[in-house]
């Protein structure tokens, strides 16, 4: 047979075993995750030329989405190892980066051939990014990962940033790591022999930011300039407030637009706000869709018709 087949359960499980052992004498390989045996390693990489993951567990397991051909959510849900009590602040705030991430692994693997998989939720951001590659958009080159190493590697092409899977308050830890919003990273060496997963992407070089409102197949699209003279910030959102910003209508290429209108699509989505970058060669880079991101101050100085657009849409049902 081709791929294994992958079950994730739990210990106490009376159904999983009698499966397996028709799965067994059918000639298949079965991988069986149970979910209190923890995750100790993630190491994920997105990118325009690959996909890959590999997942190793407490128990010495370990096993990569490249292997699996089916996949059987049977119970239970993909555990971190934490390694020790943490303020309820913190634990709240890992809880919801491990869940962010273990709901994309489990979405990706019940992307093909499954049962009792959940669907995904759109807002994810690796979601986002896996499926942006698909439509034919650019992307970052993207890992997640536990441990120095793809982290150095990916420092060696030049610089990198980090941000949250999630939307995120400020955070102090040691051994752990997360971030508020989006920040550089110089030395992986700083973070240990092993650290909560985080989510790093090579700096994109940018001319320009861009935010697209898609409603439907309509994108209202802004370019957010720095003044003539400066450089692009990591972050425009989060720069000195007293820099000022050109905001001016962008018009996406077709092949973007193209690509923009096939991820929502994707993603199940008929509105939302997405974010990207034009690099200073003019390709533009996707970055993430927010189901709920801010678009008035763009629409307002660039004359774009958002609200009427959405009150429209809206009186279509009444």
């Amino acid at each position: 047979m081709g791929g294994a087949v992958l079950i994730l359960t739990d210990g106490r499980d009376v159904v999983a075993p009698e499966v397996i052992d028709h799965l067994l004498s059918g000639g298949a390989r079965v991988i069986r995750v149970n979910a209190e045996d923890a995750v100790v390693g993630v190491s994920l990489r997105l990118s325009g030329a690959e996909a890959a993951l590999t997942l190793e567990h407490a128990s010495g397991l370990r096993w990569s989405r490249a292997e699996v051909a089916t996949f059987w959510h049977q119970r239970g849900a993909l555990r971190w190892a934490h390694p020790g009590p943490a303020p309820e602040a913190l634990a709240q705030t890992l809880n919801g980066e491990w869940r962010a991430l273990a709901d994309f692994v489990t979405a990706w693997l019940a992307d093909g051939p499954s049962l009792g998989a959940t669907p995904a939720d759109p807002g994810n951001k690796l979601w986002q990014l896996l499926h942006a590659r698909r439509c034919g958009l650019d992307i970052p080159e993207t890992r997640v990962c536990t441990g120095p190493a793809p982290l150095q590697a990916l420092l060696a092409q030049g610089p990198v940033i980090t941000k949250a899977l999630q939307d995120v308050g400020a955070i102090d830890i040691d051994a752990l790591w997360a971030v508020p919003g989006t920040q550089g990273v110089a030395d992986a060496s700083a973070l240990g022999p092993r650290f909560f997963p985080g989510l790093f992407q090579a700096r994109v070089p940018k001319a320009y930011d861009v935010r697209v409102f898609a409603l439907d197949d309509a994108l209202h699209a802004a370019a957010i300039r720095p003044v003539a003279g400066a450089a692009a910030s990591i972050d425009y959102r989060t720069q000195d407030p007293g820099r000022a910003l050109r905001v001016v209508p962008w018009a996406p290429p077709a092949p973007v637009a193209e690509g923009l209108r096939r991820l929502m699509a994707a993603l199940g989505l008929d509105a939302g706000v997405i974010d990207g970058v034009v690099t200073p060669e003019g390709r533009f880079v996707f970055l993430e869709v927010n189901l709920s991101g801010q678009f008035e101050l763009f629409a307002a100085a660039c004359n774009l018709p958002v609200a009427q657009d959405i009150a429209a849409r809206l009186l279509e049902g009444t």
